[in-house]
């Protein structure tokens, strides 16, 4: 048992290290920006020369090289540096585990937790939040492509989970790069989807679509979620990490509209960062809604009832319930 010095001790060096932490996330997302990792690849280089390549200076690169070996993303020998495993494995952009894209997409969300004490104190958003068709094209690939570096394995693990039986139409609304629809439809050899997003995002999500070879079951459909009429044709509709963009009336609403094209008996998935009814836990998810707070006017986690709720009012009944990757959750609701 700890004494009650060393308990201080403890408490100090934990809050030090949180409240330090902005130091290596800088360090990590800068040098995926420069091009730091792609430059080694599999060589060992000496500052110089990385320095040459990702067009910097060579003794602040040097200095940058080094707080990366310090935080075992590099290994040094003599003056010359090379890329330690989790490096090659997550943040070259050849990996199928690449992370770069969402690091990057870190960086502009960056920019906005700085000023959050000003937005707690107005309750506003202190950024201005631009829709996926709005954003410059390095902001919306790397957030685009960094929703896929994120979503593979919860993707993965809700494809498996959830019940498909009968399913052959899918509509992923707001789908991004397409990796939900991608992994049911890899599981659907049957079924066809449609993808529904702003026509700059399905630009991207089209290569996605293709890498998997499913350019001829897939449907790409441009334009707004809330005002696109949509058939009534659908046994699966997907709402993945859309709702805590908006507020509680425009989540019914879209809900409904969402039910309304469902198929006889078919099906409305909500995948979220679901919070428990504290709303306090899990920890990421309530962090997640103050990132909201700061990029959109209205937007939050939710917690599991809410969400239910709202699917209930829309005239759904509740037939799966479950958990999938490190902080997220799946509802599934049957049309009645």
């Amino acid at each position: 048992m700890l004494s009650q010095s060393e308990a201080l001790l403890s408490s100090r060096d934990r809050l030090t290290a949180i409240a330090g932490g902005y130091r290596e996330s800088l360090v990590i997302i800068t040098s995926v920006e420069m091009g730091i990792f792609n430059a080694i690849g599999e060589s060992d280089l000496d500052a110089v020369e990385i320095s040459q390549t990702v067009g910097s200076d060579a003794r602040a690169t040097e200095l940058l090289l080094n707080a990366l070996t310090g935080m075992n993303l590099l290994a040094k020998e003599g003056d010359r540096f090379r890329l330690r495993q989790d490096a090659k494995d997550f943040l070259l952009p050849e990996s199928e585990n690449y992370l770069g894209d969402i690091f990057s997409h870190y960086l502009h969300m960056a920019r906005g937790w700085i000023k959050l004490e000003d937005s707690v104190r107005s309750g506003k958003p202190v950024v201005q939040r631009k829709r996926s068709d709005e954003r410059d094209d390095h902001d919306l690939r790397a957030f685009i492509l960094g929703m896929q570096n994120i979503s593979q394995v919860s993707a993965e693990e809700m494809a498996d989970a959830i019940d498909l039986t009968g399913v052959k139409a899918i509509l992923d609304v707001g789908g991004g790069p397409g990796t939900y629809l991608i992994s049911l439809l890899n599981r659907l050899p049957q079924a066809t989807g449609v993808l529904l997003d702003f026509e700059r995002v399905l630009t991207i999500a089209e290569e996605q679509i293709n890498e998997a070879g499913l350019s001829g079951r897939t449907e790409l459909l441009a334009g707004d979620m809330f005002e696109l009429e949509l058939p009534k044709k659908y046994d699966l509709i997907l709402l993945s990490n859309i709702l805590h963009s908006h507020n509680e009336r425009k989540n019914l609403r879209l809900v409904e509209k969402c039910v309304n094209s469902l198929t006889e008996s078919g099906r409305l998935v909500i995948k979220e960062f679901f919070l428990d009814e504290s709303h306090t836990s899990p920890k990421d998810a309530a962090l997640f809604s103050l990132n909201m707070l700061l990029h959109a006017d209205g937007g939050r986690s939710y917690s599991w009832n809410e969400c239910i709720s709202w699917m209930e009012q829309a005239g759904l009944t509740i037939v799966q319930k479950l958990k999938v990757g490190k902080s997220s959750g799946v509802l599934v609701g049957r049309k009645s």
